[in-house]
């Protein structure tokens, strides 16, 4: 598993991760925004999990990394503060699944804000 911290060298592991994870969210949230794949619930769901790991594995590198990564997306700033918001609350949640089914309501919601952008 990517986000792992259970690995034979695990300060090297870390470390490594810790270097990775704004090229990490920037491309997962590019994708989040762009590819309809990930308005699917199945598809959402390991996006999600990558979130949620980076989130226990590097707590602290995980805000600034996504900051970093919905930078570079053309959004309104709105839609980008849901995403950070909704990552920082993740513990709130009783459920994961509805964590995740947030999450794909926030992703629907970026798609048709980018369809309007683009017509």
């Amino acid at each position: 598993h990517l986000m792992s911290d259970e690995e034979a060298e695990p300060d090297a592991h870390r470390a490594l991760l810790q270097t990775s994870l704004p090229t990490v969210c920037a491309a997962l949230c590019r994708a989040l925004a762009t590819q309809d794949f990930f308005t699917e619930s199945e598809a959402l769901a390991e996006a999600g999990e990558l979130f949620l790991s980076a989130a226990t594995v590097l707590p602290e590198q995980l805000s600034p990394a996504l900051s970093a990564g919905l930078s570079q997306l053309d959004l309104p700033d709105h839609s980008k503060v849901l995403l950070e918001q909704h990552v920082q609350a993740r513990g709130e949640w009783s459920k994961k699944s509805h964590w995740l089914e947030q999450l794909q309501q926030i992703v629907v919601e970026w798609h048709s804000e980018r369809r309007l952008t683009v017509q």
